[in-house]
This record gives structure tokens, C-alpha cells and sequence, in this order.
């Protein structure tokens, strides 16, 4: 299964109604409500308190929750706030620093909120967003992470128009470091390979570049 092919069954998986009746863990249907909690994420439009049911199942005796496709498991932020993050990171080349701003202010509604609204009144207040760079971060990374374990038929399928480009881009790390990010991309179409962190541009490195695109389905 290729990243587009996986990228559809996400949504389809999204838009598709769960049936909180059937257990997950033994796919048992006799099971009970039990109880209610709250939860307070941020969306794009502002914080919302969510009421999230609990159910138990009268076979395995284990409990679980309802979740709503716009929100993530163990996260104060919905889904559409983590895609708005690393869209402005990915396609608006923000920094990290840059890209909490600007979501915070547009969640919480101050900083430069109050820049883009100077003719509103400043007093009203609104709970403070605390989005970090670090949050974004750990957002990347382990988005990072996800696709670098499924490089194997990341692209197998996906038509290419055969005209090829690579380059290099270094980058100077925190105590000096220096490490080249190596690309091979589609120069009609603009689709990217997986590309390869290396300490230099030598044989071997490139090597390794052209080694991980055929696992990801280069013909």
C-alpha cells in the first residue's frame, strides 16, 4: 500500500461512522454505557468542552471511549490545529517559533490577534493558547517518524514522469554539526523520494539516496 493509497483509507476512515457498540478489544457487542467525561481540546475556531462517552464490556470487563474523528487521543489539540501547524511549517516555510505564534494567536486570540484586529476593543480577554515549539515539534517528529517506517512501497504505483532531479541541502546543527539532506525529486510533477540525512556528499551517500527510492518504488 502506496502513501496515497494509505492517505485514502484515513479519510474514508474518518468519514465513516463507528459503531462505539461493538467492543474494540473483543468485538463483543454486549456492552453497557459508563458514564461520561469532559474534555477541553483546542479547534480552530476556539476551546471546546467535549463530552466524551464510556462504555464497558460485559464479556472482557474493559472499558473504552467514544472519540471524535476530529480529535486525537491524548492531545489538548484537534487534528485540523496539527495539520495547520505543519502546513505552515511545510508549505509557508515558517520556523517553529514562528508557526506557535501564529496558531496561538489565532486560537487564543491574542498576540498578534490583537495586531490584526487593532480596531476591536483589547479588553475582552480569552483563555490563553500555550502552543510551544516544542509541540510542533514532537508533531513533525513523529510525523517524521511514521512515514521513515514506511518507506518500503511509499511510492510504488504513483506515476512519474521520469525526469529526475537531486540536489543537497546543509544545515548547520546545534555544537557545529553540519549534515547535508539529500533529495531526488520529479522535476515535472515536483513528487520527493525519501530523502537521506548524511554527515557529506560523497559516492556513498548518494548511494544510499538512490537505494532507499527504489525501496520506495523508483523503477
Amino acid at each position: 500500500m502506496n502513501i496515497v493509497q494509505r492517505a485514502r483509507e484515513f479519510v474514508q476512515q474518518q468519514h465513516v461512522k463507528t459503531d462505539w457498540q461493538c467492543c474494540p478489544h473483543c468485538g463483543s457487542k454486549q456492552t453497557q454505557r459508563h458514564g461520561r467525561y469532559e474534555r477541553h481540546p483546542w479547534r480552530l475556531c476556539s476551546r471546546q468542552t467535549v463530552s466524551v462517552q464510556r462504555h464497558r464490556c460485559l464479556t472482557c470487563g474493559r472499558t473504552y471511549s467514544e472519540l471524535p474523528s476530529g480529535l486525537k487521543r491524548g492531545s489538548w489539540y484537534g487534528r485540523e490545529v496539527q495539520r495547520l501547524s505543519v502546513d505552515l511549517w511545510v508549505h509557508g516555510r515558517m520556523s517553529l517559533r514562528r508557526v506557535a505564534e501564529f496558531v496561538r494567536s489565532a486560537l487564543g486570540r491574542r498576540e498578534r490577534w490583537r495586531v490584526w484586529h487593532a480596531w476591536q476593543d483589547q479588553s475582552e480577554t480569552a483563555e490563553r493558547c500555550e502552543l510551544s515549539a516544542s509541540t510542533v515539534h514532537r508533531w513533525l517528529d513523529a510525523g517524521g517518524r511514521r512515514v521513515a517506517s514506511q518507506v518500503t512501497g511509499q511510492w510504488a504505483g504513483v506515476a512519474g514522469s521520469g525526469q529526475m532531479g537531486v540536489d543537497g541541502l546543509w544545515a548547520r546543527l546545534r555544537g557545529g554539526a553540519q549534515r547535508v539532506v539529500l533529495l531526488l525529486t520529479d522535476a515535472v510533477t515536483g513528487l520527493v523520494w525519501p530523502p537521506v540525512v548524511g554527515q557529506s556528499e560523497e559516492q556513498a551517500c548518494w548511494a544510499d539516496l538512490f537505494v532507499r527510492a527504489a525501496q520506495a518504488g523508483l523503477d
